[in-house]
């Protein structure tokens, strides 16, 4: 019998980020209007906000969290957010404050960002299985909207995994490919 290898952390960290830059590209095309948009991502292990859309003051337009999970573990599990992560994402859309470090003239420092009354609160989810039941209530009445993108994304592409955790690969542009290793 041999022993699958888990994936690394890094390589964790790759994966979410490959969904936060298509979204910075979205937003980014999206908020081409506003003058002096800035759309911050966060790579990483964030305990902010993953996406932050300014005008170029101190107010927010749109804040976004990002979860770019698989639909089961590679034992078969449901992969879902638990009762502590989904009050974790609640609170961190729903802050009075953002800190983001800002490049300027006189090097890199932080700068205060605040939501606005009609700022638009997303949490981007990659299965609609990935949240319980019980979560979509918690987020409506915070005002934050859940997309499903029933898709894990990678660099180059996507996989969709339907109820049986069959995998197919997709480049971005839509067309199937046989082999994940095509779109990492």
């Amino acid at each position: 019998m041999s022993k699958r290898r888990g994936m690394s952390t890094q390589a964790r960290i790759q994966k979410g980020n490959c969904r936060v830059m298509k979204l910075w590209t979205q937003l980014m095309q999206q908020y081409a209007t506003v003058p002096n948009r800035i759309v911050f991502p966060s790579y990483g292990w964030g305990t902010g906000v993953d996406l932050l859309v300014t005008d170029g003051t101190n107010k927010i337009l749109e804040l976004r969290e990002v979860t770019n999970f698989d639909r089961f573990t590679r034992y078969g599990n449901l992969i879902y957010i638990n009762n502590t992560r989904a009050q974790n994402l609640k609170n961190s859309l729903n802050q009075q404050l953002y800190w983001k470090w800002v490049a300027g003239n006189s090097g890199k420092s932080r700068k205060r960002f605040y939501p606005i009354a009609n700022t638009k609160r997303f949490l981007d989810i990659s299965y609609e299985t990935s949240l319980l039941p019980q979560h979509y209530p918690l987020f409506a009445t915070n005002g934050i909207k859940v997309k499903i993108w029933d898709r894990t994304e990678y660099r180059l592409g996507f996989s969709h995994e339907d109820g049986n955790g069959r995998k197919t690969y997709f480049l971005d542009n839509g067309q199937q490919v046989p082999s994940k290793w095509q779109i990492i």
